[in-house]
């Protein structure tokens, strides 16, 4: 089997993830003006047109930064286990006596837990019952949080990863570290449960990536509250082309690459059924609308910008930050 070796061929780490919501207004409600995440792109589902498609990220939108959500509205929440069960956020260290009281005077379901690194964490029930874990003193880049309704100090930074629930936990942790140059992880002090294996990118001193066992019983049909699917980055389409080499030499089916405008995608499932993306890092998301004006207004890829009056009928009208400082909220159709 083809191994990614050497740091030049390994994925510097997560691009994003992808989670699916039942309501696009109580979604942005919740992730911008209770997390104080920045709205860095409206667009739609390119699979779904009459429906939105909803990025979190830094000032720019930078790969690693991104949590986004598809909008399936009065779609039925998920009852069934999921293949990827929670995406970790990053905080600051001293943070967390903020966020425990945030989230309990905005009565969200929240508690302290340890999480899968050891570090001190909030596990937090997002809408449709999406688990989201708020980590303390993972590596932070420049706050994601960029909406001014959270302080500086406790501003969220971005994706800190991902747990995956396998029924081959042994086979998953393989892949990502034979093909995508993921490398093991062990903690400095403290101790973890035997099923979870960490991996981390081979620039990285924190895990992006827990792989836990699965009970046995089958994952059920995507729903709101569930995690899609989870992407990792590749420096370019040069990288992304010998990722999709080394997975199908592999013998793990792989798609041709998609534009998805601001990224192009292949995509993969893993063996323990999450489905998985490679996307590039660029072009970014300043191709369609001036950076400092990111998410505020509905932007379509080129070959449904004529359809435009139609999608614009189907979706719904939202409340979101008006600006850079998220200080003024408007309604208006976008």
């Amino acid at each position: 089997m083809q191994t990614t070796s050497n740091l030049s061929s390994a994925t510097a780490g997560i691009h994003h993830v992808t989670a699916i919501c039942s309501d696009a207004q109580q979604n942005i409600d919740f992730f911008c003006g209770i997390l104080g995440l920045r709205l860095v792109k409206i667009t739609v589902n390119f699979d779904d047109p009459g429906s939105y498609h909803l990025y979190y990220g830094d000032e720019g939108g930078s790969p690693g930064s991104l949590l986004t959500f598809f909008v399936w509205p009065g779609a039925a929440p998920s009852i069934s286990p999921a293949a990827i069960a929670a995406v970790r956020l990053a905080a600051p260290r001293e943070s967390m006596d903020f966020w425990l009281g945030r989230l309990e005077n905005s009565a969200v379901p929240c508690r302290k837990i340890q999480s899968v690194d050891g570090s001190p964490a909030i596990h937090v029930t997002a809408p449709d019952g999406l688990h989201v874990e708020l980590v303390s003193g993972t590596e932070c880049r420049p706050p994601a949080s960029a909406s001014g309704v959270i302080p500086p100090s406790a501003a969220i930074g971005g994706i800190a990863g991902v747990v995956f629930a396998s029924r081959r936990k042994a086979e998953s942790a393989f892949l990502f570290s034979s093909e995508l140059g993921l490398r093991a992880w062990e903690p400095s002090t403290g101790e973890l449960p035997q099923t979870d294996l960490l991996l981390r990118p081979s620039t990285g001193s924190y895990p992006c990536v827990a792989v836990t066992d699965r009970s046995k019983a089958a994952t059920g049909h995507f729903a709101p509250g569930m995690i899609h699917h989870v992407a990792f980055r590749a420096r370019d389409e040069a990288q992304q082309a010998a990722f999709r080499g080394g997975l199908i030499h592999a013998r793990h089916n792989a798609t041709e690459p998609l534009n998805r405008v601001y990224f192009r995608s292949i995509y993969f499932l893993e063996p323990g059924g999450a489905v998985c993306e490679i996307a590039t890092d660029g072009p970014g998301f300043a191709v369609d609308e001036p950076l400092m004006k990111l998410g505020r207004r509905l932007c379509l890829p080129p070959w449904l910008e004529d359809q435009r009056p139609q999608i614009l009928q189907q979706l719904p009208p939202l409340n979101f930050p008006d600006g850079r400082s998220g200080s003024a909220v408007t309604s208006r159709r976008i």
